[in-house]
């Protein structure tokens, strides 16, 4: 029988050569609550912060969980215009919370019973420098608060484990425009919406979009019906996709589907995995060039081409 590994690195004599047993566990939890707590702190309360949020919760325990966010608001629940989910309410509560209640396929984020995680704590501060210190095992984190009276407050913070959930959509651009500069009514980017322009103050104005992505597909309908005028400026055509068999229209769900995802959470699970898989199904179509990615641009085509009655612009 071949030695065991055990007897070859402590010899005949365990004593000198190593301990009498060399493979030892600690049956100690590591995050136990005997156990000092690990602090995590998460920069930005996005997507990615709500998420890990969550997972702390549900799975951790002896967990300090602080989330730092500049812009004031958890992801886009402050707005004020009336935010329409892009995609599916049970496919992007899936992880979080699914909704039986929900009223329709594309419902509102005021609709969606996402509420926030009660063991995370929100502050409203931004991030101006972050340092490991090697000797402590700590990060130091520099923040910045803006005080009432415009002035800023930097002060720092220490964490465990820093996490950076910052993202890509959060530097918004402008469009370069000759003149800008000089238009004399209000200029407001979507991604930093101002709290003191809502349904009230826009009702009487005549608005211009510029752009037809989510943000002005998302806005536009919420705006529209009671603003005095509006124009959209667009750039290229808008490509409208069907989403797990959804071809684009608006689904109410009736009082019976309710019922029975209500009733029955196999159901419900169904539902939510039935528009997951298909939304991941159609992930090749974001490799470039690649035959998923043509085959999808040509059924796009079509599509819009039908939907927009054989108009030149498809």
């Amino acid at each position: 029988m071949a030695p065991d590994i055990a007897s070859i690195l402590t010899g005949d004599n365990p004593d000198i050569n190593g301990p009498e047993s060399p493979y030892q566990i600690d049956q100690e939890a590591v995050l136990g609550s005997q156990q000092r707590k690990v602090k995590v702190l998460t920069i930005g309360a996005g997507a990615s912060g709500i998420m890990m949020a969550y997972k702390i919760q549900k799975e951790c325990k002896n967990v300090e969980h602080v989330i730092y966010e500049k812009n004031g608001y958890v992801h886009m629940l402050e707005t004020g215009i009336r935010t329409v989910l892009v995609i599916s309410q049970h496919a992007i509560s899936t992880a979080l919370h699914r909704n039986p209640e929900c009223p329709n396929f594309y419902s509102s984020l005021q609709t969606s019973g996402i509420t926030w995680i009660e063991s995370a704590t929100l502050l409203i501060y931004g991030i101006i420098g972050a340092y490991w210190e090697e000797d402590k095992g700590e990060w130091r984190v520099a923040l910045t608060q803006t005080m009432p009276d415009g002035t800023q407050r930097e002060f720092e913070e220490r964490c465990n484990v820093l996490l950076n959930g910052t993202g890509i959509l959060n530097n918004y651009k402008w469009p370069d425009l000759e003149g800008m500069d000089k238009f004399k009514g209000r200029i407001i980017h979507t991604a930093v919406w101002p709290k003191d322009y809502q349904a009230e103050q826009w009702k009487n104005d005549r608005v211009a979009v510029i752009g037809s992505g989510a943000s002005s597909i998302q806005t536009v309908p919420g705006m529209q019906p009671h603003v005095k005028h509006m124009d959209v400026f667009v750039r290229t055509g808008v490509w409208f996709t069907s989403i797990a068999g959804n071809e684009g229209l608006n689904k109410d769900y009736s009082e019976e589907e309710k019922a029975k995802f209500r009733n029955n959470t196999e159901e419900l699970v169904k539902a939510s995995k039935f528009i997951e898989n298909q939304i991941n199904g159609d992930w090749g179509v974001f490799y470039k060039d690649s035959e998923a990615q043509k085959l999808g641009q040509e059924y796009l085509k079509r599509r819009m081409g039908r939907l927009d009655q054989g108009r030149a612009t498809f």
